[in-house]
């Protein structure tokens, strides 16, 4: 067996699509792209290295030549024994080349591989929801090259990602490195980017199957309670369909279960569906812990563990020993992933770290987000803004720090343009005012409750009275033994380690916020909070302490909440009603201690949060609303944070913002709000501002792109991947908050297939934004739809004609939409994504656009999933097309029949 290593305390806790930060980092001298080299010895010695040879006979030749021991380590990765996010060592005797693994989709992670000119930087591109928004398979090429090339300029050869899950519900902290609620738009964005990164010779690795939907006890057991239909109509589509059209090299299984088993131990999910009826070739292997027992994980189809070595490696090989595992399982494992490496020439390919073309690859981060940016509102054409300007007001603190994921998709960037920066860039001659408003977002905005926010910093007062915020006493122990080991004023009370604060490279680098003064990642902590707090408004307000531990709250001397806390579960508790009066201090003193981890990875959250009387401002939003009034144009610019291992608790704006925009638009009519977010928010300032700019979020040139959309040197043409709800509650049934839920391990898809826009049109629920919606600085009109030929059957593909024509004075990009509705018997909703185009149109032009829906596509458009008889069924019947700018406004219907059902 290959020389193993013993794991840091980080690497062997974390349980994520990895991050693990190993003990050196190899300096990169070496320049040149990655080439085509052999590999010694001679072909001769080795006859599986005669290229002329297909990659199964290359496979073949090759495992005749390994022992057991060689072929369960091949099985088995080698955690921290090299600088990448996944490591397989080589197996020199054969030439087995290493296999270095890369995250994620959205860049190359720094995992302490570190490049001569760039370090362990990397271009930080839009998140994978933002690639989505553009809906352009070619900007889903062009933006998957780059991560490949950079993959290769890193000398690695394996890409952890992308990721083809569904967001099946708003609350999703992870949603950004997903693409979208609809399953074919995720089949036709991935299918692309698999393509593109496998042309270079890098095995994509596509993510993660299956039913992989929240955070919430993710890593504690969480069981996905869903129909055979739901699975294979939403959640196993996009891979099905990538599967066909791609041929990825490798997938990766998931953290959950599935109707009672984990993903990765599941022989229905992967050895019968995937690697059976799917007809998946290449190999499965885990994400970071998710592999449980080293039988059913072999004998259900996982291929390589990964992250840790609990469940293959020496155990594996004794199971195999014994006679209790069977080797001809073990040698299926071993052939689908040599013959990978054959067919995507890992071993032909010397992978020679060079230098990233920074330039190069930040235009396409820019294109991109160019692209992806959505007009959510622009009434009165308040954009784009009038070279004429002379006087901006930005407002909102985080416009100076790119809007990015924690946790593992986050990327160093190779260079950085802020919302604050772009536009200091552009304005020109105008003046530019930077006024902050609210305080930062960090991980512990992620609990903020719809009702409350949490207490900001200008009306804080640390003990010694000097600036805002309050004294923060920290012990290294949960029981305040000794004396504090740091003292130091903090703005707010939004305590946070774990995770998305504490871990990795992505500490300190997402949110403006400090971290707690930890000592290693998962420190529990105690710490004490004094200082006063003082009402800006005169009213009846409620305090509110939530996290994972135990705290007390007094004010003025007199205990008014006392949560006390459990493990596995987020606490609250709220004082009574407080009559404030406005200007008048209080004293509050605040105790914590860190003795209830929800898991291991989230040791210890406290926020302190308010409920405050109606247009209640603090000074520092009165503040802005000042610099506003003083402006031509205020651009406020808010965000939420977001990431791995955590779900949102509420769909609102956290820090103020809602308060913030309010007071601002009433300073400043000509209020433009600009929102970097994943999830979507709600907005109940809507009818008030004249403009909405959606950038998600954007990576490294999202400042620059988001100028140039402003002053309209681009046209936005992004479009919505996900429905935005109205509220909270105004969800569809079969959704709940995985918060509310968060005591029962098993979570019911009982909306069944009836998932995001889909769901909405059942349930009859208006959204507050559609999926698919966006506008444009200029508009576009829908004529003359047509279907070809004239008698459809189920093996017809059906040409859908229609002509869209720019109306206005602009030239600009539209995404025109197809949808079907099946025929009532199937059961199906109203609506199905079945196709769209995008088409660039100057201004008076017509476009004629055919969108051709292939029966017999990847997608199954046409078809629904019989459980009866275990397959995909195309109905006899009536079926409806809408085709339109959006999955609610479609002007254009027509109706086509097929006479036999298939």
């Amino acid at each position: 067996m290959r020389r193993r290593r013993l794991y840091s305390l980080v690497a062997a806790t974390v349980a994520s699509t990895t991050f693990v930060t190993t003990a050196f980092a190899a300096t990169v001298t070496t320049a040149g792209a990655a080439t085509p080299g052999p590999l010694a010895p001679s072909v001769t010695a080795r006859p599986w290295l005669a290229t002329d040879l297909t990659p199964a006979q290359r496979a073949n030749l090759l495992i005749k030549q390994m022992t057991l021991p060689e072929k369960v380590d091949l099985m088995t990765g080698n955690q921290g024994d090299a600088p990448y996010a996944y490591y397989n060592a080589p197996i020199v005797r054969l030439g087995i080349p290493a296999l270095k693994m890369a995250d994620a989709s959205s860049g190359v992670a720094p995992r302490g591989w570190s490049l001569l000119d760039t370090g362990q930087n990397a271009t930080s591109l839009p998140s994978m929801q933002a690639l989505a928004s553009t809906w352009s398979t070619t900007t889903a090429t062009n933006y998957a090259k780059v991560v490949a090339a950079e993959v290769l300029e890193a000398g690695q050869n394996v890409l952890l990602g992308p990721d083809a899950d569904i967001i099946r519900q708003p609350f999703w902290g992870r949603a950004d490195e997903t693409e979208s609620e609809d399953p074919t738009l995720n089949a036709n964005i991935t299918g692309a980017y698999v393509n593109a990164v496998q042309s270079q010779n890098v095995i994509a690795d596509l993510k993660h199957y299956l039913g992989y939907n929240q955070e919430t006890n993710r890593g504690s057991g969480q069981n996905d309670v869903v129909s055979q239909r739901a699975l294979r109509e939403v959640y196993a589509l996009a891979f099905e369909s990538v599967v066909k059209t791609a041929d990825p090299g490798s997938v990766m299984c998931s953290f959950n279960k599935i109707n009672g088993e984990y993903s990765c131990d599941n022989a229905l999910t992967l050895r019968n569906l995937l690697k059976g009826q799917l007809k998946f070739t290449g190999f499965v292997l885990t994400d970071f812990g998710a592999l449980h027992d080293t039988l059913k994980g072999l004998q259900g189809g996982t291929d390589m563990e990964t992250g840790t070595l609990t469940v293959y490696d020496g155990a594996l090989l004794a199971a195999v020993s014994n006679g209790t595992a069977s080797e001809a399982q073990v040698d299926q494992s071993v052939l689908r992933i040599l013959t990978t490496m054959f067919r995507l020439g890992v071993f032909d390919r010397s992978y020679t770290p060079s230098a990233i073309p920074v330039a190069a690859h930040d235009a396409v981060a820019r294109k991109t987000e160019e692209s992806a940016i959505t007009l959510l509102k622009n009434s009165g054409g308040a954009l784009p803004l009038s070279p004429a300007t002379k006087s901006i007001a930005v407002i909102g603190a985080d416009a100076n720090i790119l809007a990015a994921p924690s946790g593992a998709p986050w990327v160093s960037p190779t260079q950085e343009t802020p919302v604050l920066n772009g536009i200091l860039a552009h304005a020109g001659n105008a003046s530019v005012n930077w006024v902050a408003g609210n305080d930062p977002v960090n991980a512990a905005s992620m609990l903020e409750a719809s009702s409350m926010t949490t207490v900001p910093s200008s009306v804080l007062t640390p003990t010694n009275g000097i600036g805002t915020g309050l004294q923060a006493y920290y012990w290294d122990n949960t029981s305040f033994q000794g004396s504090p080991a740091t003292s130091r004023v903090e703005q707010q009370v939004n305590y946070d380690v774990g995770f998305l604060t504490t871990f990795g490279l992505w500490a300190g680098q997402t949110s403006q916020v400090p971290e707690p003064p930890v000592t290693s990642p998962t420190d529990q902590q105690s710490v004490v909070y004094d200082g006063k707090i003082t009402a800006p408004k005169t009213g009846d307000y409620v305090l509110d302490l939530t996290g994972f531990g135990q705290a007390t709250l007094s004010l003025d001397g007199n205990q008014i909440i006392n949560m006390t806390g459990a493990d596995g579960r987020k606490s609250n508790a709220a004082s009574p009603v407080l009559s404030l009066a406005a200007g008048v201090p209080h004293t509050l003193h605040i105790t914590y201690q860190a003795t209830h981890p929800f898991d291991s990875l989230e040791p210890g959250t406290l926020l302190l949060q308010w409920k405050t009387p109606a247009s209640t401002y603090s000074p520092a939003i009165k503040a802005a609303a000042a610099a506003a009034k003083k402006a031509q144009v205020a651009i406020v610019y808010v965000r939420t944070y977001e990431g791995e291992q955590r779900d949102r608790v509420s769909l609102k704006l956290p820090q103020s913002s809602n308060e913030l925009i309010a007071a601002v638009r009433a300073a400043n009519p000509n209020t433009i709000v600009v929102l970097a977010n994943s999830g979507p928010v709600t907005m109940p300032w809507l009818s008030s501002v004249p403009a909405v700019v959606e950038t998600y979020f954007g990576g490294q040139e999202q400042g620059a792109a988001l100028a140039n959309v402003l002053w309209g040197d681009v046209n936005p043409s992004g479009k919505l991947t996900v429905t935005y709800p109205t509220s909270d509650t105004a969800i569809p049934p079969g959704v709940t908050n995985p918060w509310a839920t968060a005591t029962n391990l098993n979570v019911t898809y009982g909306e069944g297939i009836n998932v995001g826009y889909k769901a909405y049109d059942v349930a009859g629920i208006k959204p507050l934004f559609p999926f698919g919606f966006g506008l444009s600085y200029t508009t576009f009109g829908y004529a003359n739809l047509r279907v070809t030929p004239a008698v459809v059957t189920a093996k017809t593909p059906v040409n859908v004609k229609f002509q869209v024509t720019n109306t206005g004075v602009v030239s600009g990009a539209e995404v025109a939409e197809v949808y079907v509705g099946l025929p009532s018997s199937t059961g199906e909703p109203p609506k199905r994504l079945v196709g769209y185009a995008k088409r660039t149109i100057a201004a008076g032009g017509v476009s004629a656009i055919t969108v051709t829906i292939d029966p017999a596509g990847p997608t199954n458009p046409l078809s629904y999933f019989n459980t009866t008889n275990d397959k995909w069924q195309i109905a006899a019947g009536t079926y409806t097309l809408y085709v339109g700018s959006s999955e609610r406004n479609t002007p254009l219907s027509t109706t086509f029949n097929i006479a036999t059902a298939v």
